[in-house]
């Protein structure tokens, strides 16, 4: 059975099994998006978490993200590497989102003939698969991510992944850019503080 979990706040104990995980608490971004939604729109899709196994039958056990607490944790898919090939997955409004035509519940086995496709022209390793999270605007008209963890197996072993990415979203008509003057790192990371999305300061 597939885990499902939001963890608000900014702190979380993932489990499986009997064994905890090491502790899923915020950190710092390694990549970042914002993301702009019109009023009839609530949810979104972060698509760029990636799992690179190749040659690998690859099962998805357990998917939990970290969020501030008006963003509901809605549900995750596979995208298989065959389905998107060179199209760049990053962010986007829906879940799944519109340009994810092709995805596969996360119960459901990737052969590893996915995982072992030959690389695209100008890169050396094969294309992995994608993990597809979704999200809903519950309230208000600012929210953030910032972190989404992934247990899976690898040919049976257990691995756990932690993608340290981090997304902005507004609802219209509240702008999401940062004021005239400010770095674009410093509004970020003023917002996710906002949320207790990043670590406290030692």
């Amino acid at each position: 059975m597939v885990a499902l979990a939001a963890c608000v706040g900014g702190i979380a104990v993932a489990r499986s099994g009997g064994n905890a995980t090491a502790e899923f608490v915020a950190a710092e971004p390694e990549a970042g998006y914002v993301m702009s939604l019109k009023k009839s729109e609530r949810t979104f899709t972060l698509s760029s978490i990636y799992i690179q196994r190749p040659g690998d039958e690859v099962r998805v056990l357990e998917v939990r993200a970290l969020t501030s607490p008006n963003i509901e944790f809605i549900g995750a898919v596979n995208v298989w590497p065959s389905e998107y090939r060179a199209t760049p997955l990053s962010v986007g409004p829906g879940y799944p989102a519109p340009e994810l035509k092709v995805h596969h519940p996360l119960q459901e086995a990737v052969p590893a003939a996915e995982t072992s496709l030959a690389p695209q022209p100008g890169v050396t390793s094969a294309p992995p698969l994608a993990v597809a999270a979704g999200f809903r605007v519950v309230s208000g008209d600012l929210g953030a991510v910032n972190g989404v963890r992934v247990v899976y197996t690898a040919n049976g072993k257990k691995v756990t992944e932690t993608f340290h990415e981090a997304v902005i979203v507004c609802v219209d008509p509240r702008p999401c850019d940062e004021p005239e003057g400010m770095d674009f790192n410093t509004w970020r990371d003023g917002v996710l503080n906002q949320f207790g999305l990043l670590p406290k300061e030692s």
